[in-house]
């Protein structure tokens, strides 16, 4: 073989492992697909004494496997008292949302947003068409 033949097949051969290397990472992955809400419930509990609002839910990627990368979750909270902003994280793929009831009543949490750290957002129900891919969670609270 001459040295120009061994030389195209060199830059050959190096494109061919690049290009294959490339659809292979593409291929598999990289970023996990986006967050979504999964299941979630809501009781009454005590907790150091006092009564408390418990909200509970999953996140998971499109598979259905949980969520474990970093996120925010950004909502808000209805009460008969009033409306708080809520932030909280996401812990390996579940998200706790405490609320300490006051009155009887309604309370409901919101949950409008995932937040991951480069500041995209992301709907929680990004195929729900009735409440625009937010998430409510209610509980009457009779003491």
């Amino acid at each position: 073989m001459t040295q120009a033949k061994s030389r195209h097949f060199g830059f050959v051969f190096l494109a061919g492992v690049l290009f294959s290397t490339l659809a292979l990472a593409i291929g598999c992955g990289g970023e996990s697909r986006p967050p979504v809400y999964s299941d979630g419930s809501t009781y009454l509990e005590e907790r150091e004494g006092r009564q408390v609002l418990v909200y509970e839910f999953s996140i998971t990627d499109g598979d259905r496997n949980p969520y474990t990368g970093p996120l925010l979750v950004e909502g808000t909270a209805f009460t008969p008292g009033g409306v708080d902003p809520i932030l909280e994280s996401n812990r390996a793929g579940k998200v706790e949302i405490i609320l300490e009831p006051t009155t009887a009543g309604e309370y409901r949490v919101a949950i409008q947003s995932f937040i991951n750290p480069e500041g995209q957002t992301y709907r929680p129900l990004p195929d729900d068409t009735k409440l625009s891919g937010v998430v409510v969670l209610a509980y009457t609270y009779a003491p």
